[in-house]
């Protein structure tokens, strides 16, 4: 039940335009609210101190584990986290 975009060269483009926007930088928590599968969270993790997603969505939230444990050969499994649940359930308690 999760979205997934299948456009790797628009996405590719949406992820440099997103950090440089944001000037993501080794200081910067990234919150992915309504994470999905976690693709852009992790795609932008390398730039990021923390990324911390949140999707109501319970089996997404598992599919973004999953990429990450998946994944952790390129990625720092320590800096990211996903939870499941409303954003402004989630979020207080973990800021």
């Amino acid at each position: 039940f999760a979205f997934f975009q299948v456009n790797t060269l628009v996405f590719e483009k949406m992820l440099a335009l997103i950090s440089s926007f944001a000037e993501i930088d080794q200081d910067t928590t990234l919150f992915d609210i309504c994470c999905g599968t976690g693709a852009i969270g992790l795609c932008l993790s390398h730039s990021a101190k923390r990324v911390i997603g949140v999707e109501l969505i319970e089996q997404a939230v598992l599919n973004a584990r999953e990429n990450v444990m998946m994944n952790k050969a390129n990625l720092d499994e320590d800096k990211i986290e996903f939870h499941a649940g409303r954003a402004e359930a989630v979020l207080p308690p973990i800021v």
